[in-house]
């Protein structure tokens, strides 16, 4: 497995900033940085989230040996209308029903350190009925 470390491949999420897009809520109009996010963690190994909030709509795709460490007091919240994980890994097999053969491509050696990871959601949405992997439901 290889070593996680800061690589030469790192950013800050704010240099990415080209990438936030602009959404109507009933508290009025928000940044929302799922675009970059992608974007940051798809182009480096390494994503620095520095201090603010930062709301996403969409999973967030993670590969392989990827960090993503976030200042303490950065906050990041998937919106209510979003009915899908906030973070998964790229290579995902329910083995629920069914063991997972050992050749099936895996997804590994993924950090997430620090900040606030929270939901805007007031009902249930883990695995079950309510939750869902992706828009499709592909796991159920």
């Amino acid at each position: 497995m290889k070593k996680l470390q800061q690589s030469t491949h790192s950013c800050k999420l704010i240099d990415y900033k080209k990438y936030v897009s602009v959404k109507q809520t009933e508290q009025g109009e928000i940044a929302v940085w799922t675009k970059a996010f992608q974007t940051a963690v798809d182009e480096n190994d390494f994503v620095y989230i520095p201090k603010g909030t930062y709301y996403v709509d969409d999973s967030i795709i993670l590969q392989s040996n990827k960090w993503i460490k976030a200042h303490k007091q950065a906050e990041i919240i998937l919106l209510e209308d979003c009915k899908k994980l906030m973070l998964r890994n790229a290579d995902v097999i329910d083995g629920s029903f069914t063991s997972i053969d050992k050749n099936a491509p895996r997804t590994e050696n993924i950090r997430i350190e620090g900040g606030i990871w929270s939901e805007s959601n007031r009902t249930r949405l883990g695995y079950g009925k309510t939750g869902k992997f992706d828009e499709e439901d592909s796991l159920h």
